[in-house]
């Protein structure tokens, strides 16, 4: 190969790796919103030290809305008190937990915090209604988030 040509592609590599040939393409808004989620998550698991009776779950989804293009939820469900009674076995009460975020300019926010009073399933509980538990502050500083 002759002298010109050598430098003549060693210029068009030099040129296309300044164009960002060989790069990879910027992550998808959807998987940045996905990685914030899951830090809070963790942040969230390391702030709640309860007895867990539920493991947390957690669920997002994408949203027609341009002020919130995700909504997020996470539950779960811990024990207040648990004992043995002789006719059920071990036995336990406590409250289930609800947490709905919305990612709005670029960050997720606290929008709703719920719970519930809950009870072993062998106590045949009727399933008790969320309500509004009035912790949204507490819940946010928990995940790291700001509260609506």
């Amino acid at each position: 190969m002759k002298l010109g040509v050598k430098i003549a592609c060693l210029f068009l590599t030099g040129f296309a790796g300044l164009m960002g040939c060989g790069k990879n393409p910027p992550p998808s808004a959807e998987s940045v919103a996905e990685t914030e989620f899951k830090a809070h998550l963790q942040l969230l698991q390391r702030n709640t030290t309860n007895d867990l009776v539920a493991p947390i779950t957690y669920d997002i989804r994408k949203t027609d809305s341009l002020v919130s293009p995700f909504m997020g939820q996470i539950e779960w469900a811990e024990a207040d008190n648990r004992h043995q009674e002789p006719n059920f076995g071990e036995v336990w009460s406590g409250w289930a937990h609800r947490l709905t975020l919305a990612y709005q300019d670029h960050k997720w926010v606290l929008k709703k915090a719920e719970s519930k009073f809950i009870m072993s399933p062998n106590l045949h509980q009727t399933e008790p209604d969320w309500f509004g538990s009035g912790a949204e502050r507490a819940y946010a500083v928990a995940l790291g988030v700001p509260a609506k």
